[in-house]
């Protein structure tokens, strides 16, 4: 049976979609232009700019961000009208086409319901109100959010003299290159923005709204479909992001309502269809043969996995679609066992850092964009290539970043780091639950330093752990480290002692790059989570040989980086032993620095004593 093509059709959306993305900018530029001219009209002639500094503006300026709502508004009105008919008439072919097939009538009585265009369900969508708030609420604060926005880019880009022409044109570039603004407004007033990339949240909210009137039009047809079973959730054409769309992949039941799994997704269903005999039986209680009655395996692992996640969400009001939409089927897949128990503290957690910084915080590709800019526009250099910062998803327990060299036939070598996002949750040494999620807290960490805001400890060490791992792309000797498959844990181990021990003393060049300074960097070098059991050894051995961190950190930091595998652990050794420790005793110390900081105490008491 030839049915219409998803693959395409999706694909021909998305094209559509990067259309209404040029039409929000096109609304953002015509809008700057009348912000030019209202900021020229003041006469202001550099400086930090405060619109209400100018009494005088207050009307334009109101004007300007009602114009922005209406604009808006329009636009994701017409896109989603649109896109609601755009996916009637693929479902229109679906059911000629089925119907041919079955040599059923297509225009008889029984099929009617097949070609329902449900214009109400239309208008619920457009009208619908969550979390409080409708469409014209969301834009309204967005429109807020744009003139903060426009008040950052004014200062970076008026001087005396200049025209509305002009500056309309720098304030469409600072809005479209949102990393540019934040640049020049800190080399021009030596802080930080407090505002937010208001043009890319704008497109977000265009492109998922009309993204979800495409598919509720689709789901809401299928539903009218006696002939429609079930359906299969395919990953797109162009994904490359391993995230959720991998996980839950595979065919759903009828009633499971799939609006995307998250905002911008891209992924493609496809109906699944009774037979035709099934089809003219006219037994309607009879399940089909094709008939999807559970949700995929991979589905039910990944609620299981994120359950932490998604329970802090639901404090938040901010689950996912996918979610609060099919209640039914997601509680059945989440770990009841032990939920209780870990709740109190995780979500905790996450209020703590939403009380310091607000709900709005920015997403993983922003943050990881940001590092990546910091990264390049710094001049770090690493041995080989650097193919850039990605999420890690793997459940690792103890894992918080990794650095992952990849060598070639030839040799050559490509470094990735990956930043966990699983929550982790460990004892400390008091007995109390520590809880920690990396790629949440670089997240806070990087919302706090565009709002002006003092970072948390927790904040501040999820940048130091960024350059324990740049350190470790800069280093050489990964290669042979690998291949020494009898000595590396140990070789490993002094290691990443040793780039702990120096990457808590150096983080602060790498964070002052990204705009802030160090406020907790004692309490980093004496706290840090990373490899602590490890690195407290370390220092207790330092202070017993009478060596001090500053003459350590000296010896070993330029040659932590020249050789992964044997060096660093031939140096250590050689600095104890120019302390007086003898070359079989260093061995020994450094063999075991892995051991409880209680056993390792006692280890080198026995030994040196």
């Amino acid at each position: 049976m030839r049915t219409p093509n998803q693959r395409n059709r999706y694909a021909k959306l998305k094209g559509r979609l990067n259309k209404y993305s040029l039409a929000v900018q096109n609304i953002y530029d015509l809008l700057n232009v009348e912000a030019a001219k209202i900021a020229t009209g003041t006469g202001f002639a550099g400086g930090v700019f405060r619109f209400s500094d100018y009494p005088m503006t207050a009307d334009a300026v109101n004007r300007l961000q009602e114009r922005f709502v209406r604009e808006m508004r329009g636009l994701i009105y017409s896109g989603t009208s649109a896109e609601w008919k755009e996916s009637n008439l693929v479902q229109d072919l679906l059911a000629n086409d089925v119907l041919r097939s079955y040599g059923a009538t297509i225009h008889g009585e029984k099929t009617k319901v097949y070609y329902q265009k449900n214009s109400d369900a239309l208008r619920a969508f457009q009208e619908r109100t969550e979390r409080g708030m409708n469409l014209s609420t969301k834009l309204w604060n967005q429109s807020s959010n744009y003139k903060q926005e426009l008040e950052h880019a004014i200062s970076s880009a008026i001087e005396k003299g200049t025209s509305a022409v002009t500056l309309s044109k720098q304030l469409s570039k600072y809005l479209h290159d949102f990393p540019s603004l934040k640049a020049d407004y800190k080399e021009r007033f030596g802080q930080a923005v407090t505002c937010q990339d208001c043009e890319y949240r704008s497109i977000r909210l265009a492109r998922t709204e009309i993204n979800m009137a495409y598919r509720t039009a689709e789901q809401t047809r299928w539903k009218q479909m006696d002939f429609v079973v079930g359906f299969e959730v395919k990953l797109s054409f162009s994904h490359e992001i391993t995230d959720i769309c991998d996980s839950a992949q595979g065919k759903y039941p009828k009633d499971f309502v799939f609006m995307g799994w998250h905002p911008n997704c891209m992924c493609y269903t496809i109906p699944i269809l009774k037979t035709e005999s099934e089809f003219w039986s006219g037994d309607t209680s009879a399940p089909s043969v094709n008939e999807v009655t559970d949700v995929p395996a991979g589905f039910k692992q990944w609620v299981q996995d994120n359950q932490e996640r998604l329970a802090v969400a639901e404090q938040r009001g901010t689950l996912p679609y996918w979610y609060s939409d099919n209640r039914g089927y997601a509680n059945d897949y989440a770990v009841e066992t032990s939920y209780s128990s870990i709740f109190s503290p995780i979500a905790s957690y996450y209020n703590s850092a939403i009380s310091q910084i607000g709900v709005d915080i920015i997403s993983e590709r922003e943050a990881l964009s940001i590092l990546e800019q910091t990264f390049r526009s710094g001049g770090y250099k690493v041995r080989g290539e650097f193919d850039g910062f990605y999420i890690d998803r793997m459940n690792l327990e103890e894992s918080m970043m990794r650095t992952i060299p990849v060598f070639d036939e030839n040799g050559n070598r490509r470094n990735r780091i990956y930043i966990s996002n699983n929550t982790l949750r460990r004892k400390t040494q008091n007995g109390e639950t520590l809880v920690y999620n990396p790629m949440f807290e670089l997240r806070c960490a990087l919302t706090a330093i565009q709002r002006g805001v003092p970072l948390t400890f927790g904040q501040e060490y999820s940048i130091e752990s960024v350059w324990h791992e740049i350190r470790h792309a800069q280093a050489k000797g990964w290669r042979q480290l690998l291949k020494d498959k009898d000595h590396e844990v140990i070789l490993r181990t002094s290691m990443e002692t040793v780039n702990q021990f120096c990457a808590r003393r150096t983080y602060g060049g790498f964070l002052r790059k990204l705009g802030a300074t160090p406020i907790n960097e004692q309490l980093i070098i004496s706290s840090g989570y990373g490899y602590g059991v490890e690195v407290r050894n370390f220092e207790a051995l330092l202070e017993r040989c009478g060596i001090s961190s500053k003459e350590a950190f000296s010896y070993l930091d330029h040659r932590s980086k020249e050789n992964y595998s044997e060096m660093v652990y031939t140096n250590i050794r050689s600095l104890l032993e120019r302390h007086g420790v003898k070359r079989e005793s260093a061995k020994m110390l450094v063999d075991r620095l892995s051991s409880s900081n209680k056993s390792f105490r006692t280890i080198m008491d026995d030994i040196l004593s």
